[in-house]
């Protein structure tokens, strides 16, 4: 293994993987009523992972989000090929309506609460 497949935040692959097996962004494009143009670079499911993942590496701030993200092996191990800048981070997050945030609470009810499903 080369120094570029290493990296400190390995531990995310899992995390990234189990995201996939619970096919995490489908989900929450489902729910998500706010799109993203056609010519967007990131898609808000992209970001939300991208964001929730450097939370669990540590991540306190969007500044955070970017430096865990500029991880080479990180990029190569979840696919992102590009990631987003803190500005781009703050812009599509303020382009989420009320109803996004909502819906991002269903999305937890229905990945680890199945039972509470449409309870929100």
């Amino acid at each position: 293994m080369t120094s570029e497949n290493i990296t400190i935040n390995g531990g995310l692959e899992p995390v990234l993987r189990f995201m996939e097996k619970l096919d995490f962004s489908r989900i929450l494009g489902d729910l998500l009523a706010t799109r993203r143009g056609a010519t967007a670079r990131y898609s808000f499911e992209e970001v939300i992972e991208q964001i929730i993942t450097a939370n669990m590496a540590g991540a306190r701030s969007i500044n955070d989000i970017s430096v865990i993200w500029s991880d080479t092996a990180l990029r190569k191990f979840s696919g992102y090929e590009n990631i987003s800048d803190p500005t781009n981070i703050a812009r599509i997050l303020k382009s989420l309506k009320h109803s996004d945030v909502i819906a991002m609470e269903e999305l937890n009810h229905r990945l680890f609460r199945p039972d509470m499903e449409g309870h929100s």
